[in-house]
């Protein structure tokens, strides 16, 4: 009877419990569930076994009313199991599945180009972690739920391929994949819930140095923007021939061993770096502020080290506001993308920490310029003719204006000065090959990280 419980209770439920008896003589247990309309002619109305897709001697006397009794309540009792964790398992749901959703919060939906998110609670009987503590203890929060809007098969794989590619890595600025599912004929991905983005953390803290413990702000915000870094540096470094840490059961990037391989994330921006309240254990760089992750690898791509800056630029999609010059050049798109973007988003993140949130609105518009109608709020301009060969782009003139007015302001500490620098003169640099790369940017955060820690008056 223990092999057949859920079968023995779907029985009950529609009043034939008695007939268990001849399910057991037929060797029919919970495994064969869910039972469904057979497909062969002579038995039109009766059910199959869904592992064996055999029609069930026994439904031959039971009438049309019960097979559809038993076709629908069974749903009711075979609601899945959601193994959670590093290895994100992939569902397939029929249809009439019930998902074990106990909470779900279609208020927190919001909808973006390539799909939508809301969270949900899923019922502790539902579910199951694997890893280490980390991850076991996301289990008693709730979950971010990601639909896609397409239901192009290649495309959910490059996503998950790519987030599954980093599940095994040790940053904590990289969003962790919980598992994938198809259902209705769509994709759906399940994320640990955050509790905002970048962006919206900006909006909840207007005025950062209005706060009585505004220093604990910007020893926050250097601590982030060395995350991110090292996190866009592990995207980046994805896989080299002497760097084979996935342990993962399975190859989930599909790539090949002992070839280099080099990630681009290709579409970062504050939307698409989340924050959570709540810091990961085991982080060294997080405070009581929270933590950032880079989150949304929809358009993260793998590439051989002889192809990497090689990309055809009409293929890329990502956010406009944030490409490089490269996109508009018509120039093979390669890793300094995300740098590119990197400075954009290190900018915007100096701009909030001296003038709050009402300044990164006004830095908005003081670089947008008006094109055929329509508000450009690139950081950059192209100088020459639109068909010219010699084209070229140089940081947008208000972009620099910008810049020395934050160098400017009596709030602007050294590091904060040093920062800018930075970001000017490494990051938003219009020829891509003189962008510094991921790798430098890291250690050039972490010295300034360090001297911040040393030199109060830094």
């Amino acid at each position: 009877m223990e092999r057949a419980a859920k079968l023995f209770a779907i029985l009950t439920l529609i009043g034939k419990c008695k007939s268990i008896l001849d399910f057991m003589v037929e060797g029919i247990s919970d495994i064969d569930l869910p039972f469904q309309l057979s497909n062969t002619k002579s038995s039109e109305n009766l059910l199959a076994s869904h592992n064996s897709a055999r029609t069930n001697r026994i439904f031959t006397e039971w009438s049309n009313w019960d097979l559809q009794e038993l076709s629908r309540f069974q749903w009711s009792l075979l609601a899945p199991v959601f193994e959670l964790g590093h290895n994100s398992k992939h569902y397939d749901f029929q249809s009439n599945s019930i998902l074990p959703f106990v909470g779900d919060d279609e208020g927190s939906r919001k909808t973006g180009g390539y799909g939508s998110v809301w969270r949900v609670k899923i019922h502790p009987a539902h579910q199951r972690w694997n890893g280490d503590l980390e991850t076991e203890k996301l289990g008693r929060h709730q979950v971010a739920i990601k639909k896609l809007h397409s239901a192009d098969k290649r495309s959910f794989e490059l996503e998950r391929d790519a987030l599954k590619a980093f599940n095994f890595r040790t940053s904590s600025h990289l969003v962790k994949l919980l598992a994938t599912y198809t259902f209705k004929e769509h994709y759906h991905f399940i994320f640990p819930w955050a509790d905002g983005t970048l962006r919206s953390y900006w909006q909840r803290v207007r005025e950062p140095r209005l706060v009585p413990d505004q220093e604990e702000y910007v020893s926050w915000m250097a601590k982030q923007c060395k995350g991110i870094a090292d996190a866009i540096f592990t995207i980046h470094e994805y896989k080299t021939a002497t760097d084979n840490t996935d342990d993962s059961p399975e190859s989930s990037a599909k790539l090949e061993d002992g070839v280099e391989w080099y990630g681009r994330h290709g579409d970062l921006k504050p939307e698409n770096i989340l924050w959570f309240k709540d810091q990961e254990s085991g982080d060294s760089e997080a405070t009581t502020n929270g933590r950032l992750a880079i989150a949304d690898f929809g358009l993260t791509r793998f590439h051989k080290e002889e192809s990497r800056s090689n990309v055809d630029p009409a293929s890329i999609a990502g956010s406009p506001t944030y490409r490089p010059p490269e996109c508009d050049l018509r120039l093979p798109v390669s890793r300094a993308y995300d740098i590119w973007s990197l400075g954009c988003v290190y900018l915007e993140f100096i701009t909030w920490y001296i003038h709050g949130w009402q300044g990164v609105e006004n830095f908005e518009r003081a670089r947008s310029v008006d094109i055929g109608g329509t508000r450009d709020f690139k950081f950059y301009t192209i100088l020459g003719y639109k068909h010219s060969n010699r084209r070229s782009a140089v940081l947008r003139p208000s972009v620099t204006q910008w810049i020395e007015q934050l160098r400017e302001n009596p709030s602007s500490t050294s590091y904060i000065k040093d920062f800018l620098t930075l970001v000017q003169y490494s990051l938003l640099v219009p020829d891509p090959k003189h962008r510094m790369r991921a790798k430098d940017i890291v250690a050039e955060l972490s010295k300034m990280l360090e001297r911040s820690r040393s030199d109060s008056g830094y």
